[in-house]
């Protein structure tokens, strides 16, 4: 685990090198880790369902934080290679290296070999998630919208914190209740097939939410909102959303 913590946090720092630091703060991430997975012929939602609960028995026993969330392709092109994605996230690094330790089990291993058998992934990465608003609705089932996203030439994390703070404004005056992310790239994530500088992450609880949201933007100035901020900071291409089903969902320890 010490050995991928280290490739994370230089890999985390290279995401981070457009940006500068006036006061030497280094924002802190918490952990996840990301699946791209198919199912084997003959397999569907209900066979992984059917291991998920054999998955949530063995992992109430083990005392670990953990939360997941099965991730199935909604809004999307020809580029989608999966069928699914298992996105997990512990409150820090360290409980998501035990998380994974309970899985190289006896008992864990075995579970492990179900879930290879309905629905193999040839992709496992792990991200550096930070907060840029909290959900306002209870988490849950709901819609996760995904951008890439690159940072301008000379842009500094004060602006980016300035924006984000206007922006959080913005969305406090739409009574906007879903949740806003930076999902920075770490160990297992190609730099040649991802050369974004980070994954901007939204969630939302429903799709007439998600179009309310839409609504707002499009025809109520809020893309226009958004452009005035981040414009000069970033560029933002190939959104995707993704429906998203909560699998398991844990309190910090």
């Amino acid at each position: 685990m010490q050995k991928i913590l280290k490739v994370f946090l230089i890999s985390t720092l290279v995401s981070f090198c457009s940006l500068s630091y006036s006061d030497n703060h280094i924002p802190t991430f918490g952990p996840m880790e990301a699946f791209g997975c198919n199912f084997s012929e003959n397999r569907d939602m209900n066979d992984l369902m059917r291991v998920v609960k054999e998955w949530n028995k063995y992992s109430d026993t083990t005392g670990t934080n953990y939360s997941a969330w099965v991730l199935t392709p909604y809004y999307f092109n020809s580029s989608e290679t999966h069928d699914i994605y298992w996105i997990g996230f512990s409150s820090d690094f360290e409980e998501m290296g035990r998380a994974s330790e309970v899985m190289l089990t006896e008992e864990g291993s075995k579970i492990n070999d179900k879930f290879n058998s309905v629905v193999p992934c040839d992709e496992h990465s792990l991200w550096g998630t930070e907060v840029i608003r909290a959900p306002k609705a209870p988490v849950g089932d709901g819609y996760l919208t995904i951008s890439e996203c690159t940072l301008s030439e000379g842009a500094t994390r004060e602006a980016v914190l300035a924006a984000d703070e206007q922006w959080n404004t913005y969305l406090d005056s739409s009574d906007a209740v879903g949740g806003l992310y930076r999902w920075y790239p770490g160990s297992g994530v190609s730099s040649t097939e991802f050369t974004a500088d980070f994954l901007l992450a939204s969630t939302i609880d429903s799709l007439q939410s998600w179009g309310k949201v839409a609504e707002g933007n499009v025809n109520g100035g809020g893309n226009m909102v958004a452009v005035g901020l981040y414009g000069e900071l970033m560029t933002c291409t190939d959104q995707r959303v993704y429906s998203a089903k909560n699998v398991r969902l844990s309190t910090p320890n």
